[in-house]
C-alpha cells in the first residue's frame, strides 16, 4: 500500500490524499452499514425534497434536510471495526523472538461511505443480508426505474477475490442484483455492492449531466447557493428528474459558471485492477477529467464535505479527513491487506495502552 499527502498553502483546502492499493495486496474488503435492518425501507435520510405529508409546515430544502427524531445514531469508525471483528485485537498472547513481546494483526485501513445512508440514488446489497433483506435501500428509492453504477466486491465462485466497478440492476423482487444482461450477480461470488456516483467508465470521463443526473445531493454540481435551482430538480420525485437535470447543467454550462468545488472522497480501479482512493477539492466534471487522465479505467464518487477520512485501525486515528469531519458514520469500506502490523505488549504508560484508553 503506497498514500501520498499533499498539503497546500490556502489554510484548510488544497489537501490532495492519494492510497494506492495493488490487487495483490487485499486480503479482503468489508462493507458496514450502522442499524441497517432500522433504516433499511424507511424515510431515515436527508431528505432534501418535500413529499411526505409530516413534511407540511416545515422548510425543506438542499441545505436544510428533513432530520427524522428516531433515525438510528451514527457510530465512530473504531466501533463500526469492533462490530464486524476488525479492530485492532487486545494482546493477551504474545510471541517471544527475543525479549520483545508482540503479537500480530492485518493491516486495516476504513474509508466512510456514508452518502449509503444519507442520500437516495445510492442502494446496496449484501449477500450476508441486512436484517431480513440483502438489498437496502430508502423508501423513496426509485430502485425498479433505473440502473446504477456500483462498487462490488466478489469473494469466491470462479471470479476468486475480486473488487470492480460494474453497471448494475438492483432487483427487489428477487432481493439481489443482476448485472445488465440479468445476471445474479450473487450466484457468481458478489459479496456485496454498494452504489457510486460514476465518474469514469471504460477510461473515459462520464459527463457533467450524468453525474449529475445520478448524484442526489446537487449541492456537489451547483453548489449550496443554488437551492431554487436545485429545488425545482426534486419536483415531482423522482419522474422527470434525469431531463431536469440535464437541463439545469445546460444552462450552467451555457452561462459559462464554474461548477460547485467540494472536498470529495473518490474509489477508482486503474488497467492492472489496483484500487485507487483520491480525496481532494475539486469539482466532479473536472475530477473525472483528472482521473482519467491518470489511467483510471472506471471511478465513482463515495463521500463528500465532512464525510471524507482516511482511518488506519493500527495508528487508531485517521491519516487524512476533511475539514469539518463528523466522526460518527453511517457506513464504511474496511480494506483489509495481507501486511501484518506488529502489535507491542501492553506496558504501564505505553503506546498500546494510551491507544486503547
Amino acid at each position: 500500500m503506497k498514500i501520498e499527502i499533499q498539503i497546500g498553502c490556502t489554510g484548510m483546502v488544497n489537501r490532495t490524499v492519494s492510497l494506492l492499493i495493488e490487487p495483490t495486496e487485499l486480503n479482503n474488503v468489508v462493507f458496514n452499514v450502522a442499524f441497517p435492518e432500522a433504516r433499511n425501507r424507511s424515510g431515515f435520510y436527508m431528505r432534501r425534497h418535500a413529499k411526505l405529508p409530516e413534511t407540511a409546515g416545515c422548510f425543506v430544502g438542499p441545505n436544510n434536510p428533513l432530520r427524522a427524531l428516531g433515525e438510528p445514531k451514527k457510530i465512530p469508525i473504531r466501533e463500526h471495526l469492533d462490530r464486524i471483528g476488525l479492530s485492532l485485537p487486545s494482546p493477551s498472547r504474545f510471541e517471544t523472538p527475543s525479549s520483545e513481546r508482540f503479537q500480530t494483526a492485518n493491516t486495516v485501513i476504513a474509508i466512510p461511505a456514508s452518502d449509503t445512508v444519507a442520500n437516495l440514488l445510492r442502494p446496496c446489497f449484501s449477500r450476508d443480508g441486512f436484517g431480513t433483506r440483502r438489498l437496502f435501500f430508502f423508501e423513496d428509492e426509485p430502485v425498479s426505474k433505473r440502473n446504477y453504477s456500483a462498487l462490488c466486491f466478489f469473494q469466491g465462485a470462479d471470479r476468486g477475490l475480486q473488487l470492480s466497478i460494474l453497471d448494475v440492476i438492483f432487483d427487489n423482487m428477487e432481493d439481489t442484483v443482476k448485472s445488465l444482461e440479468g445476471k445474479d450477480l450473487a450466484t457468481e461470488g458478489l459479496n456485496w455492492a454498494v452504489s457510486l456516483v460514476p465518474l469514469v467508465k471504460d477510461g473515459r470521463p462520464v459527463s457533467a449531466c450524468e453525474i449529475a443526473q445520478n448524484d442526489y445531493d446537487l449541492r456537489h454540481i451547483f453548489g449550496s447557493l443554488a437551492s431554487q435551482e436545485i429545488l425545482s430538480a426534486y419536483d415531482v420525485w423522482y419522474e422527470g428528474w434525469n431531463d431536469r437535470v440535464c437541463e439545469l447543467v445546460s444552462e450552467k454550462m451555457g452561462d459559462k459558471t464554474p461548477f460547485a468545488v467540494y472536498y470529495h472522497s473518490v474509489i477508482g480501479i486503474d488497467q492492472s485492477g489496483a484500487v485507487r482512493i483520491y480525496q481532494k477539492d475539486c469539482s466532479l466534471p473536472e475530477l473525472a477529467l483528472e482521473l482519467a487522465a491518470n489511467g483510471i479505467v472506471t471511478a465513482g464518487l463515495l463521500d463528500s464535505g465532512g464525510s471524507c477520512a482516511v482511518y488506519d485501525n493500527w495508528l487508531g486515528g485517521y491519516l487524512n479527513h476533511g475539514w469539518y469531519f463528523r466522526e460518527p458514520r453511517g457506513a464504511i469500506l474496511a480494506f483489509q491487506l495481507n501486511a501484518l502490523e506488529r502489535i507491542p505488549e501492553p506496558n504501564p504508560g505505553s503506546w498500546i495502552q494510551n491507544r486503547r484508553g
